[in-house]
């Protein structure tokens, strides 16, 4: 009954789709990388152009450069997960 339990928990946002700002370094990064392993889809953003290659060979997870403190790159942004995933389900 454990091994259930533990594997409801790892794949417990599968099907959702999240934003994650600063997630090339520190903080953003670990939550992408929880998210993503717990399931998600994941759109990620920084302002550093390292969240390129940070997340290019993970196919769940879209990577963009920019700043979102800017209007124009915070829909840029959620446009993206919507296009991309058809929804936008947790910001981060």
């Amino acid at each position: 009954m454990e091994s259930n339990e533990s594997n409801n928990i790892q794949r417990e946002l599968e099907g959702k789709v999240a934003l994650v700002t600063g997630a090339a370094s520190g903080i953003g990064l670990a939550i992408t990388k929880l998210l993503e392993s717990r399931g998600a889809l994941v759109v990620v953003e920084d302002i550093n152009p390292d969240v390129n290659d940070v997340f290019k060979d993970n196919w769940r997870i879209i990577p963009f450069v920019g700043d979102v403190a800017t209007e124009q790159a915070a829909k840029e942004v959620v446009d993206i997960a919507t296009e991309s995933f058809g929804k936008l389900d947790i910001l981060s």
